[in-house]
């Protein structure tokens, strides 16, 4: 099949692929790679003065086969780092194709992105699945004589659920009896004080619901030097997201209601066969009742009976996450580093990073936090 990459820098240029694009991640099961959720935190998130760099990969009848949606910082230091939209957010992200043309579609990127300007000293692979072929392909396929160097900075777990095919009865009936009991008799005293666990339908139910999803997730974060996740304009990212894939039942706003007042509201993002758990919050208060654990149990029994086949809980392994897993997974973030002028500069400056990483948890609680949000732009 004869493929052809194109560089596309503007939101104008994507356009025309967006519904192919989302059928792309929908066929891939890959959430957090729909153009509603990346181009959303491009226009709201992503840091000023960084450039667009998607890269399109069509056939010759112009349909999209595959797409790298890039984006580009680090031009003051003269080491551009190019990175996949939503990096830093949300995980797992890849480029995607139709299955069966990875290796041609990568072939296709690498050759792009290797003619890109500003020249690209680092290609980031943020959050990518353990067993993803990207990275590899990538590095095979990039043009010149030396290959780049392909290394992990770092590796997470991703505590799953398995949504096979006995159903949500049969799944909650293999937890523990001490588990089951906990959760149906602390569900009965949340409905006993009037509450009841919702989720809205529509684009604009779920927009009423977004304060106070930030609310009780900040509350959360108050004694800990705030949130790392949300801010006001991720807030605005995701009301910017939740506007087109609500609609679809895939931004999912789970929540427990007392009333007017919500105490327990938790993001889940959903595409293909794969459901994703991204962040929550509750009311203190209401602690004792699990309104958490309430609501992840609320969303697996949901997911069961759309006809998923898995949920992850997000990157990190909480102990709350594995009273829910049945599995897990990993993603690594990882650094192509191609040859050229600019490698040996770019192998410094990320061990010099790295020295900062080792010695961040010695560092006071205030110089923590600026050290915390430069890493998060280099």
């Amino acid at each position: 099949m004869a493929m052809r990459g194109s560089l596309l820098a503007t939101l104008e240029e994507l356009a025309p692929f967006h519904g192919e694009w989302d059928a792309l991640a929908v066929r891939s099961s890959r959430p957090y790679c729909a153009p509603a959720w990346m181009l959303a935190w491009w226009r709201w998130v992503a840091e000023d003065g960084a450039l667009l760099r998607a890269v399109v990969v069509t056939d010759a009848a112009q349909r999209l086969i595959g797409v790298a949606p890039f984006w580009v910082t680090g031009r003051r230091t003269l080491l551009p780092r190019y990175g996949l939209l939503g990096a830093g957010l949300a995980a797992p992200i890849e480029p995607l194709a139709q299955p069966g043309a990875e290796e041609e579609v990568a072939g296709a990127i690498a050759s792009v992105l290797a003619a890109a300007r500003p020249r690209a000293a680092v290609v980031a692979l943020d959050g990518v699945p353990e067993d993803s072929p990207w990275p590899e392909l990538l590095r095979k396929a990039w043009p010149g004589g030396r290959r780049p160097s392909l290394s992990c900075e770092s590796s997470r777990p991703v505590p799953t659920v398995d949504l096979g095919p006995g159903g949500y009865d049969e799944w909650f009936a293999a937890r523990s009896s001490n588990f089951r009991q906990q959760m149906r008799r602390r569900r009965r005293r949340i409905e006993e004080r009037g509450a009841e666990l919702r989720l809205p339908r529509t684009p604009e139910e779920v927009e009423a619901r977004l304060d106070a999803f930030a609310r009780l997730h900040e509350a959360r974060w108050v004694g800990r030097g705030g949130s790392a996740a949300l801010d006001a304009r991720v807030e605005k990212m995701l009301a910017d997201a939740a506007r087109e894939l609500s609609a679809q039942g895939r931004f999912r706003l789970w929540c427990i209601n007392s009333g007017d007042r919500t105490v327990s509201a938790h993001i889940f993002l959903a595409a293909g066969e794969e459901a994703s758990y991204w962040l929550g919050g509750f009311d203190s208060e209401w602690g004792s009742h699990s309104p958490a654990l309430q609501t992840l149990l609320a969303a697996i029994e949901d997911a069961f009976a759309r006809g998923e086949r898995r949920l992850d809980l997000g990157p990190g392994g909480q102990d709350y996450k594995y009273r829910l897993a049945d599995g897990e997974s990993r993603l690594d973030w990882l650094l192509l580093l191609p040859s050229g002028p600019l490698h040996p500069i770019a192998r410094g400056r990320l061990a010099a990073l790295r020295l900062v990483r080792s010695l961040f948890g010695s560092l006071p609680p205030p110089v923590r936090e600026r050290t915390r949000r430069w890493l998060q732009h280099e």
